[in-house]
């Protein structure tokens, strides 16, 4: 069958890759991936001149070549800032044996190691010339590099302990602001990035985009129930579902478990350890789901509503006893 898939691609008009979201067609899996960003959004190709970003690498080079002026060797693809790295690039790369016996006398501050011509090298390697390498900033504890001040500024608070973002809703505080975006999405449930396919919400872009690969490619199928999964780890543990297994014992009582993440959480039970604290009251907790309910006491938060009535509380359980309430009103009418 992959033979002949073979060698249908071979004719102009088949397009056996199909796009799950628009239903456009594509003769090779590789422009199907590409395709597939335009409807997630993501674009992971940056300029690094005016921070644009583009779906495609040669969108980009497109852009470089057109908007400032960069020049890209035909050879290797590469793509340099000034007329002198790439000419220098080009003589190097017509003659190989100039090339190896080139003294190796500069020393690149970046990747540590003796470079032909520390300007190709960074130009090609670092994207960056000699003079702005000259001018990064410098973490004066580490020695970790940076472009500007401000990305300087964020790191130092790894050294200095400083948290300057609260959340409004817990008071737990935080590193960077979008920290601080992502924690605060744990309270409103806010999930704003949506698959296109099956219109399933992530509050992360990096977790959609793991999902997007049940949609684009070869998901890992379960044979027993269909169900598809990103990771060949995943589809593991889903089928011990189907045959029991649960190969993680406790050591104390012997019970048994299909994940270690609920063998270390059942071994919690046993012990007092509560890693899970309240940033406001200090209150300790074994699982991070009571800390969660926890928290609604101080923010007043009642995530938990009813379809039927105005009530609303902070435990599922709670919901769960208040619908059979009405359930048993609606039967008394019957």
């Amino acid at each position: 069958h992959s033979h002949l898939v073979e060698h249908l691609i071979g004719h102009a008009n088949f397009k056996p890759y199909k796009c799950s979201a628009c239903h456009k067609t594509f003769a090779s899996m590789r422009h199907l991936r590409l395709h597939f960003r335009t409807h997630l959004g993501q674009r992971s190709f940056v300029c690094k001149f005016c921070d644009i970003a583009f779906t495609q690498a040669n969108l980009l080079k497109t852009h470089l070549e057109k908007l400032h002026n960069c020049t890209s060797c035909q050879g290797c693809k590469r793509i340099f800032t000034t007329e002198e790295a790439f000419m220098q690039h080009k003589c190097i790369q017509t003659d190989d044996n100039t090339k190896l016996n080139m003294p190796q006398q500069n020393f690149c501050t970046i990747c540590k190691r003796n470079v032909q011509s520390l300007t190709v090298h960074n130009s090609t390697y670092h994207e960056r010339s000699e003079d702005d390498v000259s001018v990064m900033k410098l973490c004066t504890v580490c020695g970790k590099q940076f472009k500007n001040n401000y990305k300087l500024s964020i790191h130092m608070r790894v050294h200095t302990g400083e948290t300057p973002y609260c959340c409004s809703y817990c008071n737990k505080k935080m590193t960077t602001r979008h920290q601080l975006v992502l924690h605060e999405r744990t309270h409103t449930g806010e999930k704003p990035y949506v698959c296109p396919v099956c219109k399933k919400a992530f509050t992360q872009r990096s977790i959609l985009n793991t999902h997007s690969k049940l949609h684009v490619g070869k998901p890992e199928k379960c044979t027993i129930c269909e169900k598809t999964f990103c990771r060949p780890a995943d589809l593991r543990i889903h089928m011990r579902k189907h045959t029991g297994e649960r190969p993680y014992n406790c050591s104390v009582c012997e019970k048994k478990f299909a994940q270690r993440s609920h063998l270390v959480e059942h071994a919690r039970s046993h012990s007092d350890d509560k890693p899970f604290k309240c940033d406001v009251c200090g209150k300790t907790f074994r699982q991070r789901s009571a800390l969660n309910t926890h928290v609604n006491i101080h923010s007043g938060e009642k995530p938990f509503k009813c379809t039927y009535c105005p009530y609303a509380c902070r435990q599922s359980f709670r919901l769960t006893a208040h619908m059979k309430q009405h359930a048993e009103d609606e039967s008394d009418y019957r």
